[in-house]
């Protein structure tokens, strides 16, 4: 097997990997750049063996270091990896998406297309759970059935912060929408049974998980059939993001004096305590 080979299909494995973990953690995928430092270091996956005679084996396992954060999703490498393999099995045109999966992991699934081109018919997963195995395999028919998933509306599992706004609270469902900096606003569509809610949450920060509808190709859904709501606590005022106003003219608003860095208080006690800091912030353990 040619290393470029090799390389097309670990990269498309592991970004479908991570991609279904952060859509796990309530994280958008598709629009480039990393993923939180804790979901990448929770679903990078390590080789652990050679390949054997005749058809290329990599045995997988995730890496042993675990996320810093002592929360939850301590268990994500594990779930991303069951649900992507559970999903790619379940994978259909005519059905919405499956837990986990949502544009970004399509996106990161058809980059194993061109391996498909030199002659090779399968990517065969196997997941052992106490021996229970779990299998799918990666086919030239199930990456075309990705490509006709990108090609036409979807359904998915999605997640939307922002703003919510009110468009209509006296139909059924409510209809409002959800407004987020320097991203298109969310169409949302409320149970009437959740009014009181939405009425308590009008102009504040939340968090909406339910059904996204996709655009054909589109990566941020165009709404939102809302299941759950909640509120979250602003780090900032939530219409600062509206304002345009150079960051002098703030300053100036203030009275913000210049730095002094004989002002600036003594953040280490020693060498070591900074040395403890840089590594934690790097995820790595001390």
């Amino acid at each position: 097997m040619s290393l470029t080979d090799l390389t097309t299909i670990a990269y498309g494995v592991q970004n479908a990997v991570r991609n279904v973990g952060a859509v796990l953690a309530g994280q958008a995928t598709g629009r480039g750049g990393r993923k939180l430092g804790w979901i990448e270091q929770a679903t990078e996956l390590v080789l652990t063996a050679s390949p054997a005679q005749g058809s290329v084996t990599f045995p997988l396992e995730l890496a042993d270091n675990a996320p810093t954060l002592d929360v939850d999703e301590r268990e994500l490498g594990s779930a991303a990896v069951d649900a992507f393999v559970t999903g790619l099995e379940a994978l259909s045109s005519d059905e919405p998406l499956p837990t986990g999966f949502d544009p970004g992991v399509l996106k990161a699934l058809a980059t194993l297309s061109p391996v498909f081109r030199k002659g090779y018919t399968s990517i065969e997963l196997g997941v052992d759970r106490g021996g229970r195995m779990m299998r799918a395999a990666v086919t030239s028919e199930r990456l075309a059935t990705v490509r006709r998933l990108t090609q036409q509306p979807l359904s998915a599992p999605s997640t939307i912060e922002g703003v919510l706004i009110a468009v209509d609270l006296a139909g059924e469902p409510l209809t409002c929408r959800i407004d987020r900096p320097f991203l298109p606003s969310v169409t949302c569509l409320i149970p009437r049974a959740m009014r009181e809610i939405v009425k308590g949450l009008i102009e504040h920060e939340v968090r909406a998980e339910g059904t996204g509808e996709f655009a054909p190709g589109a990566e941020e859904p165009r709404r939102l059939v809302v299941a759950a709501l909640h509120a979250l606590t602003p780090a900032i005022d939530r219409n600062a993001w509206r304002q345009h106003r150079p960051w002098q003219e703030l300053a100036l608003e203030a009275g913000t004096a210049p730095f002094d860095a004989a002002d600036a208080p003594n953040l280490f006690d020693d060498d070591a305590d900074l040395e403890r800091f840089l590594a934690a912030a790097h995820g790595q353990r001390t």
